[in-house]
């Protein structure tokens, strides 16, 4: 085998195919951080949520609606956009 970047790895990837699936999977794993980091934010608007509830009076619920699941990405993304704009809309 040589040595060169296009050269194939004992599984048969180039370096280069290689490379580009390590980007891809960096980017997708970028992403998941900004979503964390997103709920995290949300989250302290729901806190807010909470409190003026408590400040009513009231106790603020423990239980979730019911979630939702796809197979598909796509269809996953599409649920989840429906449910942040539900919640904005309210």
């Amino acid at each position: 085998m040589s040595k060169n970047s296009e050269a194939a790895d004992a599984e048969g990837t180039s370096s280069s195919t290689k490379d580009e699936i390590i980007r891809g999977l960096n980017e997708d794993l970028a992403r998941e951080y900004k979503a964390i980091i997103q709920y995290v934010v949300f989250s302290s608007t729901l806190k807010g949520v909470a409190k003026q509830i408590d400040y009513l009076g009231a106790d603020p619920t423990i239980k979730g609606k019911e979630a939702e699941f796809s197979q598909n990405s796509k269809t996953m993304l599409e649920i989840d956009l429906r449910a942040e704009q539900e919640t904005i809309k309210n």
